[in-house]
């Protein structure tokens, strides 16, 4: 009903925008890596591919992965 609220929608929502959060930093990540834009002489918090936490493929793989399972589940 119109003005009621409503738990399900709001939580659905929440890990909806907090999914798309993660994937776009996980690809921005990626993106940056490949580019050249995160070498050494980046300033801030060390990232994952330029800080080899995650290699290019799994970094690739795990942002697909997040992409797909947010399309899947939402």
């Amino acid at each position: 009903m119109y003005g009621e609220h409503n738990n399900s929608v709001f939580i659905l929502a929440l890990l909806t925008a907090i999914g798309f959060q993660i994937t776009s930093n996980l690809a921005n990540d990626y993106g940056d890596g490949v580019k050249g834009t995160d070498n050494e002489e980046r300033i801030g918090p060390k990232r994952a591919l330029q800080s080899g936490l995650l290699s290019r493929k799994n970094l690739k793989k795990e942002s697909s992965y997040q992409s797909a399972s947010i399309s899947y589940w939402y």
